[in-house]
C-alpha cells in the first residue's frame, strides 16, 4: 500500500488514466488502515486535511519502491534462470571452449535480445579464429519479420572479422566499429553470471553501421521472398520493410545508401576501416555518424506527430536541418573522392561513348566508384 504513494505513482494518478484506478483504491485501503474511512470515493481524501497528515513519509516510500522493484528483478531473473531454454543456452555456451567472455545472462534473455557476440577459439596449433554467438528470440519476433531478423544476424556473422594482435588480445571488426578484446588465459574459463545487469553499450558508429546493415538485411530477405524462399515467415504476411528502429535513421542516410552501397558492403566486410573511409573521408563518415546520433535523440513519436500534421515547430526544422547536413555531408564524400581519385575525362568520354544517354550518368558513377575501391585496395598494400 506505501508504494502507492510513491513518485511514480503519484505521475500515475495525475495521468487519471485506467492504471490510475488501483493505486487510488490501494491508497484508500492505506487510510482506513490508519482510521480514516471517508468511504471508496478517492476525491474525498484527496481534499481533506487529516488525510493529508496521515501520507507517509516520501523518503521511506522511495526506499520501500527501490526493495520491491529490486525483488522484482530478482523473481523474475530466478524464473528465466530456471526455465529449460535459459540453462540449454548458458551451458551451449560454456560448452563451445570459447576465449572470450560473454555477455549472456538471464537478463539478457529477459530483455528479448536479437544480436550476434563475437568470440574465438583457438586453433590446434595454438592461434585463435573467430567464432560467432547468434542469440535469437524468435517467439519474441513479429510474425511478420521474423525472416528478416535472422538474415540480418546472419549478415553480421559475414561482415565480422578479426585478427590475434598480441598475445592477450583480438582485434574484431564488425561493419563500421572496430574494438580488441582481452583473451583469457590458461588457467581462465567463461563465467556467465545469471544475475549480472545487461550492460552492453553502443560502439561508437553503432546506430550507423546498424541502419546499413539493416537496409542490407532488408534487399537480401526480398531477394530470397521473391524467389519464394520463406525462413520462419508465413508468405501470406510476410514484410522486409518496418520491423527495428534503426530504420528510421534512413532519413539521415539514405543518400549515402543510394550513392554508396557497394563500397558501404566492402567497407563493412573488409577487416581494414580504411576500405571504406579512403573512398569517403574519414571526417566526413565522422559527420555523417554525428548526424545519426543527433536524430537518434530526437522524441521519435513526437515529431512524427508534428510531421504528419505539418506543423511547423522547433522539432520538426531540427529534423530537416540533419536531413540536409546528411545530404551535404555526402555531397562532400563525392568531392572528397573526386580530388582524391581524379580520373582524365577523356577515358570516361571513351569508355561510355556507346551508352545509352540516359545511362550515361550511372555509368560515370559506376566507373568512378570502381576506379576508386582499386586505387583504395592498392593503397593499403602500400601501406
Amino acid at each position: 500500500m506505501l508504494i502507492a504513494f510513491s513518485k511514480k505513482s503519484q505521475r500515475i494518478v495525475d495521468e487519471n488514466g485506467i492504471t490510475s484506478y488501483n493505486i487510488k483504491e490501494n491508497r484508500i485501503r492505506y487510510f482506513k488502515s490508519r482510521g480514516l474511512d471517508l468511504g471508496n470515493n478517492y476525491e474525498a481524501y484527496e481534499e481533506n486535511d487529516e488525510a493529508k497528515k496521515l501520507m507517509p513519509d516520501s523518503e521511506l516510500v522511495e526506499n520501500l519502491e527501490k526493495i520491491y522493484e529490486e525483488c522484482e528483478k530478482d523473481k523474475e531473473i530466478e524464473y528465466y534462470v530456471n526455465t529449460g531454454n535459459y540453462e540449454e543456452c548458458k551451458n551451449n555456451i560454456l560448452s563451445q571452449g570459447l576465449r572470450i567472455q560473454d555477455a549472456f545472462c538471464a537478463q539478457f534473455v529477459q530483455n528479448g535480445k536479437n544480436c550476434l557476440s563475437p568470440n574465438i577459439k583457438q586453433n590446434p596449433d595454438g592461434t585463435f579464429r573467430v567464432f560467432n554467438i547468434i542469440h535469437l528470440n524468435i517467439p519474441g519476433i513479429l510474425e511478420e519479420y521474423k525472416d528478416v531478423h535472422v538474415i540480418h544476424e546472419i549478415l553480421h556473422a559475414v561482415e565480422t572479422t578479426g585478427k590475434q594482435t598480441s598475445d592477450n588480445e583480438f582485434y574484431f571488426k564488425t561493419g563500421l566499429d572496430n574494438f580488441t578484446e582481452r583473451i583469457l588465459g590458461e588457467d581462465e574459463q567463461v563465467v556467465i553470471d545469471d544475475k549480472k545487469d545487461d550492460d552492453t553499450e553502443n560502439r561508437k558508429y553503432e546506430l550507423l553501421s546498424e541502419n546499413l546493415h539493416q537496409e542490407l538485411a532488408i534487399r537480401v530477405t526480398r531477394k530470397l521472398h521473391e524467389k519464394g524462399i520463406f525462413l520462419f515467415d508465413d508468405p501470406i504476411i510476410a514484410r522486409e520493410k518496418g520491423g527495428t528502429e534503426y530504420e528510421r535513421y534512413s532519413r539521415i542516410t539514405v543518400k549515402f545508401q543510394n550513392d554508396y552501397m557497394d563500397n558501404i558492403i566492402d567497407g563493412m566486410v573488409a577487416e581494414d576501416p580504411r576500405v571504406l573511409t579512403d573512398v569517403i573521408g574519414e571526417e566526413n563518415l565522422e559527420k555523417l555518424n554525428e548526424c545519426v546520433q543527433n536524430y537518434a535523440k530526437i522524441p521519435y513519436y513526437t515529431f512524427m506527430d508534428d510531421y504528419i500534421n505539418k506543423r511547423d515547430t522547433e522539432l520538426t526544422r531540427s529534423v530537416f536541418r540533419l536531413i540536409t547536413k546528411g545530404e551535404e555531408t555526402v555531397v562532400k564524400m563525392h568531392e572528397f573522392q573526386n580530388k582524391k581519385y581524379s580520373i582524365p575525362i577523356q577515358k570516361i568520354e571513351k569508355a561510355i561513348e556507346k551508352v545509352p544517354a540516359e545511362k550515361k550518368e550511372s555509368a560515370i558513377k559506376a566507373i568512378k566508384n570502381d576506379l576508386s575501391k582499386d586505387k583504395g585496395k592498392n593503397l593499403h598494400e602500400v601501406k
